[in-house]
């Protein structure tokens, strides 16, 4: 009986320890797929600035590198919503909003709107990057702690 209880026991701090590195895991996914669309979306200012090509041509122009960072997996996409709703369960609230905006004003104006539009989506996601990096390290730890303690509380009940 002893040894049914302290395996119970294990299972449930081990559920408790895996649920919690595949939260930190997922912290950690969140940041590097707004770090990928940042990259996407200096990538398209480049573009609409050097070429003043159509969006659909400059994610024909990605390296397959930047768009698995968005989260496209190997995909091509001819449409950023496409992309952006591809990935959007791996984004953060605000990032994924501010993208959302993005992508409907994205191609409707002149080159001038096009760029000003991008400059200033840019300089949001980075602020948003910069607040992920920040909160990262204690978000980690407590995605980490927090199911182990509760399992280890819950195992302390069933005691």
């Amino acid at each position: 009986m002893l040894f049914f209880k302290s395996l119970g026991a294990l299972l449930l701090l081990g559920a408790g320890l895996g649920l919690g590195l595949r939260a930190r895991h997922a912290a950690r996914r969140e940041l590097r797929r707004t770090e990928g669309f940042l990259a996407l979306l200096c990538h398209i200012r480049t573009h609409i600035e050097s070429f003043s090509m159509p969006i659909d041509k400059i994610l024909a122009t990605c390296s397959s590198r930047m768009l698995t960072d968005c989260g496209a997996d190997g995909m091509r996409f001819s449409d950023f919503s496409a992309l952006l709703s591809r990935a959007s369960g791996e984004l953060p609230q605000e990032a994924r909003r501010l993208l959302a905006c993005f992508g409907k004003e994205l191609g409707r104006g002149y080159r001038t709107d096009q760029l000003r539009h991008c400059e200033q989506y840019i300089g949001l996601l980075e602020r948003e990057c910069r607040l992920l990096r920040e909160a990262l390290p204690r978000r980690e730890k407590t995605l980490l702690i927090l199911p182990v303690a509760l399992a280890a509380m819950a195992l302390l009940m069933l005691i």
